[in-house]
């Protein structure tokens, strides 16, 4: 009976030792897949879908939805950097699930950011806002329940802090505030940002930096500060260093507004030469919004060099490619319209011009007479 007992206890001694073996082997995959996704996010690249899909898997075979939720999390900044923004919304229902499952506010705070970031792509600018401002109140100063839960995978591009998730959702509303053509209040988000690293340094928000500069560069634009082509050019030179995250959407962005002070200036060469790498950092990016943006940049550039032909021709592929983003369609067609005003087309000119009323009329989200960029400009 002895002989009998010491035999099974060596065989549950055997299988513990094998089961936390396989832990481990699983656990090594786990960080694996992390770190490939790390690797591969950065370039959209499809390998990021397939190494989040297998982490999926593996997550749930061990029951471990703390570290499964960041593969939906790389699974919906996939989507939203291909734009299919439905799948994104999809994935992102069973991150909020999982959110809510585990009552981790944490996990809310990105969750918020995330939904946030895709009404503000679809430029659903209301709906952005009621997100970013529900993680704001998230946050609450560092003061959340549960904040030591769950797990947060150093190599990880979604282990950051939520004081990193708060700042970004401060330069997104900053963003939107200077969209919209409320420029105090896009100074007074961006001063804040401004504050928090002031108080508690730049250390482990190196990777947000760069939207940060683009979000300073645009507000030094709106105020004619000759600080804004000084920033742009710092941060092109800074998104050279390294792949940035979101780099492409970056990159894009920083040409976008060094063109159009260009434009503003009459400096045409260099800005045609800026909307070129726009149309490479449109096309990287794979985002329907930024290729419409592109056309409408190329077409308010030949607006203003008087070849109103490429002006239409741009202008309508723009809202061809997006008619449902507010500022893209109000400016494509406010460039057609002119665009025929000066090739002497009145009925085409006025029909464009009424079309530029309607999209305004109807579909303005925050306030009623906004003009991007500059308020005497298109």
């Amino acid at each position: 009976m002895k002989r009998l007992f010491h035999i099974t206890l060596i065989i549950i001694l055997l299988t513990n030792v094998q089961l936390k073996g396989q832990q481990k082997d699983v656990d090594k995959e786990i960080d694996f897949l992390f770190e490939k996704i790390v690797e591969t996010a950065s370039t959209s690249s499809d390998s990021t879908l397939f190494f989040a899909m297998r982490g999926i898997e593996m997550c749930t075979g061990i029951n471990d939805p703390d570290r499964e939720i960041y593969f939906h999390g790389a699974i919906v900044l996939y989507h939203i950097r291909h734009g299919e923004y439905s799948l994104a919304h999809n994935e992102l229902d069973i991150f909020d699930k999982i959110s809510e499952e585990r009552d981790n506010d944490k996990y809310r705070q990105f969750g918020s950011l995330l939904h946030g970031d895709i009404f503000n792509l679809k430029e659903m600018y209301v709906n952005a806002l009621k997100y970013y401002y529900a993680a704001l109140d998230l946050y609450n100063n560092g003061n959340w329940k549960n904040a030591d839960s769950g797990i947060s995978p150093s190599s990880f591009n979604l282990s950051y802090s939520p004081r990193i998730t708060n700042i970004r959702v401060l330069t997104n509303i900053a963003f939107i505030m200077r969209t919209t053509g409320s420029y105090d209040k896009a100074v007074e988000y961006i001063q804040r940002i401004k504050d928090d690293i002031d108080m508690y340094g730049s250390e482990g928000v190196e990777p947000i930096i760069p939207k940060f500069m683009k979000e300073l560069a645009f507000s030094y634009a709106v105020l004619d500060d000759d600080r804004a082509e000084t920033t742009f050019l710092e941060l092109k030179e800074l998104l050279q260093d390294h792949i940035w995250e979101d780099r492409d959407m970056l990159a894009f962005e920083c040409n976008e507004g060094l063109a159009k002070i260009y434009v503003e200036k009459g400096r045409f060469d260099e800005a045609k030469d800026l909307i070129t790498q726009c149309k490479v950092f449109s096309d990287g990016s794979g985002i329907p919004q930024y290729k419409a943006r592109y056309h409408n940049l190329a077409g308010r550039l030949y607006r203003e060099m008087g070849e109103y032909e490429k002006c239409i021709e741009e202008c309508t592929a723009a809202y061809l490619i997006d008619s449902t983003a507010y500022f893209t369609a109000a400016s494509a067609t406010y460039n057609i319209g002119r665009a025929y005003d000066k090739l002497g087309d009145k009925k085409m000119a006025v029909t464009e011009i009424r079309a530029e009323k309607h999209v305004r009329g109807h579909r303005l989200p925050l306030r009623r007479r906004v003009i991007p960029f500059h308020r005497h400009r298109h």
